[in-house]
């Protein structure tokens, strides 16, 4: 269930990179979430319970054009490579296939 809880996405993620807009997360940092926003430089991650932390985000976005104009062209290629529906679907059986592996390997022991 750990494992799961890391891949967690909200549902409007892939309607904000295919629509080529970088996003703000407040997820953990050892999220998949947070990890794309950061990694991909699509989007913008700060610590939950922050207020301040995510204004001041917001400011420095608001100070960068170009970058916001960067992430959003990033955003909307990763929809393109990583996230379209044939490779979420692919993703999901992987998932499935080595959850259903760990469970009978500890059904057996």
């Amino acid at each position: 269930s750990h494992q799961l809880y890391q891949c967690l996405m909200p549902s409007k993620l892939y309607g904000v990179l295919a629509a080529g807009k970088p996003f703000l997360t407040t997820a953990p940092a050892n999220s998949e979430l947070c990890r794309i926003a950061v990694q991909q430089q699509v989007g913008f991650s700060v610590d939950q319970g922050s207020p301040t932390a995510i204004a001041q985000a917001i400011l420095q976005a608001m100070n960068n054009p170009d970058q916001l104009q960067r992430y959003g062209e990033n955003a909307r290629r990763l929809a393109e490579r990583q996230y379209s529906q044939q490779h979420a679907v692919n993703q999901f059986a992987a998932l499935l296939e080595s959850t259903l592996s760990a469970t009978a390997d500890s059904s057996m022991s």
